[in-house]
């Protein structure tokens, strides 16, 4: 578990390595903003609609997955200091139902 300062610091690392990509405008602060919208409204969206979107790699350093990790933890540092509160990007990005079924079991 980081502090508040470290969640704080790794979202303003990703925030300026997408600033500075030349292929395309890409705010993690807009990423962020549509999960927390998302989590309101009790929508899901599977990786794949924000790979989409906002054109983010599926793996390496820089994946969607790490990004999700960093704005999970971001928020999880800003709740009121309890390690096990509830995460919305946990409760909206969602496997896809191919990616569910294949990893279930249930083709």
């Amino acid at each position: 578990m980081g502090s508040r300062e470290d969640a704080e610091e790794d979202f303003a690392d990703w925030q300026a390595y997408f600033r500075n990509r030349v292929s395309h405008d890409f705010e993690v602060q807009d990423l962020e903003d549509e999960v927390l919208d998302m989590a309101r409204r009790g929508k899901t969206a599977t990786y794949g609609k924000f790979l989409r979107r906002y054109r983010i790699s599926r793996g390496g350093s820089r994946g969607i997955g790490d990004l999700l990790d960093v704005l999970n933890e971001r928020e999880r540092s800003r709740a009121s200091g309890c390690e096990d509160s509830f995460h919305h990007v946990s409760a909206v990005v969602v496997l896809s139902e191919k990616d569910f079924a294949r990893l279930s079991g249930k083709h």
